[in-house]
């Protein structure tokens, strides 16, 4: 058959392998004229012609790759202008049919930070990250060892090299273009994650894990394939371990901007939510490491290599292949990063807590924030990972939470004068009695905890109260009396106080708002009730209503 007639159906197709199967009969027909011809004109030829294949192969790599990019980039445009369609036909369908839908805007699957956008690379020449996408680098990764197996297998076939050491040659040549632009977008990777440390932009950590993981997972075909080339493989390794430092150093300083967080100055951004509520610093360091968990493994790894291979890069890639099957063990690296995150963001909500004036509304802060972090942390795997570094670290955790609720009732106790304090013990001894009553919560808190405002409370036992109500006259004297209508002004005023206080505040969590409920009402309802029954044998006043305004179940109640 014809060859003509034989390659008319292929001509029919738009495939690029048209193209090279073409060249490829071409060159094989020279140069087998040119080996014929004999002698050095023939070798001469043979060469030219290895050459010239050089140089096709060269650039149907690199012109691959690019193709291979731009598809990339045209999905995900059309993946966007699909999701923003159908984004904009069901917010119609909510305000026709569904008034409570979703009000709520959906987390997104990724963080800022994680595609880096155009528009976000500042200090850089847009020409030399016009196409740099995390995601669509790790794809070429892929793709560009696939060619290099390709490349090798094309060579050794076609027997277009005398040995080993002429085909590492050949390969060399054929793919240092595509790989020196991969290796070109590692570094620019890097620099994008320098920049974005100085910004505060720590998602970017996200590219290169991301990227790193690629690399591991084809890590053992392009050692394989690249064995013998020195060059590009010590380029891959170089970028690798510039990668892994620069990811260990951007946690850190993501642990100390978690902890030495720089208030903002800005009047549309208040350092603390006006209600209490959770801070979007904690949110934003939950979903954080949220994500961070996605690549667990290749963290534990990065981790790990970073300590071992700090003085040569040159087996880099091939340290992470190995580390990676064994990952498990290396799994309390991460658990250490994550609990001095955790404890850095407590110990930076504590000095925000300070922001505000009412101590109720401080512990209110850090309780509804602590509570949202113990709830992500047994949620999400963050507690298997701070486990197996600390086993007791999520108890301590809800420890705290605890003891904040201790404080906070205490607080309260004190505001209602239910507990009293050196500080207003000394307006008489029928003052000094009425207060007792509320002696009791003292036994029922932790004693080692220990606020600025409830250092110097009243250490006294249930029996010293009971013993001294016992003594308490049913006459007494106009100081005593009003001492006592004092007591009850000052109830009802801190009694105002917080309900106005806690109509500002918000407890968006219904299971800690409950338990603050149950604690409220085992430690201040006795001692109110206390504080009722022994008032109601004291003619301290003609007008009860005035001064004695709730009955216990009424408090109860409120």
């Amino acid at each position: 058959m014809h060859p003509d007639k034989k390659l008319a159906p292929l001509e029919e197709a738009s495939d690029p392998l048209l193209n090279t199967l073409q060249f490829m009969i071409h060159w094989m027909k020279n140069s087998q004229t040119l080996s014929i011809s004999g002698g050095m004109h023939g070798a001469e030829g043979a060469r030219a012609c290895l050459l010239r294949y050089h140089e096709f192969r060269r650039e149907v790599v690199r012109s691959a790759l690019n193709k291979l990019r731009i598809l990339l980039r045209e999905r995900d445009m059309q993946s966007q202008s699909t999701a923003h369609g159908g984004r904009r036909s069901r917010v119609v369908y909510d305000l026709r049919g569904k008034a409570n839908a979703n009000s709520q805007r959906a987390r997104p699957k990724r963080p800022p930070g994680f595609v880096w956008d155009v528009s976000l690379r500042r200090q850089l020449n847009e020409t030399e990250t016009e196409d740099l996408n995390s995601e669509h680098l790790a794809i070429a990764i892929t793709a560009l060892v696939k060619f290099m197996q390709n490349e090798r297998r094309w060579l050794e076939r076609l027997q277009l090299t005398s040995d080993l050491d002429e085909t590492q040659v050949s390969l060399d040549v054929i793919l240092k273009v595509a790989s020196n632009e991969i290796l070109t977008e590692l570094h620019n990777l890097v620099r994008l994650l320098q920049l974005a440390e100085k910004r505060a932009e720590f998602h970017m950590v996200l590219s290169l894990l991301l990227v790193m993981k690629r690399i591991c997972q084809v890590g053992p075909e392009l050692l394989e394939v690249l064995q013998g080339i020195e060059h590009i493989l010590f380029g891959f390794n170089s970028s690798v371990y510039k990668m892994i430092h620069e990811t260990c150093i951007a946690l850190q300083k993501y642990t100390e901007f978690l902890r030495m967080l720089p208030e903002h100055a800005s009047g549309t951004r208040g350092v603390v939510p006006p209600d209490g509520t959770v801070h979007e610093l904690a949110t934003n360091a939950l979903m954080f490491f949220e994500h961070l968990l996605e690549f667990a493994d290749i963290l534990s790894v990065v981790m790990y290599v970073d300590k071992a291979s700090s003085q040569s890069n040159a087996d880099v890639i091939r340290m992470m292949c190995v580390s990676l099957q064994n990952d498990a063990q290396h799994s309390n690296r991460v658990g250490l990063f994550l609990l001095d995150a955790i404890s850095a963001l407590v110990e930076n909500l504590e000095r925000k807590a300070e922001s505000y004036s009412d101590e109720t509304v401080q512990l209110l802060f850090l309780m509804n924030n602590l509570q949202y972090i113990l709830k992500t942390v047994n949620r999400t795997e963050i507690h298997l990972f701070i486990q197996s570094y600390k086993p007791e670290s999520v108890a301590s955790i809800s420890s705290v939470l605890d003891d904040l609720r201790g404080r906070y009732s205490r607080t309260v106790a004190v505001m209602l004068r239910l507990q009293p304090s050196i500080d207003y013990c000394a307006s008489g001894s029928l003052r000094r009695r009425a207060s007792q009553f509320g002696a009791a919560l003292a036994s029922m808190l932790s004693p080692s905890l220990n606020h600025s405002s409830l250092r110097q409370t009243s250490h006294l036992s249930v029996v010293d109260v009971s013993a001294d109500s016992e003594r308490l006259p049913i006459k007494v004297d106009a100081k005593e009396r009003a001492a006592l209508k004092s007591l009850w002004h000052e109830f009802n005023s801190g009694f105002n106080t917080l309900v106005r206080q806690h109509s500002s505040v918000s407890i968006p969590d219904r299971e800690l708002r409950d338990c603050l409920e149950r604690q409220l009402i085992a430690d201040l309802i006795p001692a109110y009730s206390k504080f009722w029954s022994r008032s109601m044998n004291v003619p301290f006043t003609s007008h009860r209503d005035k001064y004695m305004r709730m009955t216990v179940e009424e408090f109860e109640s409120r």
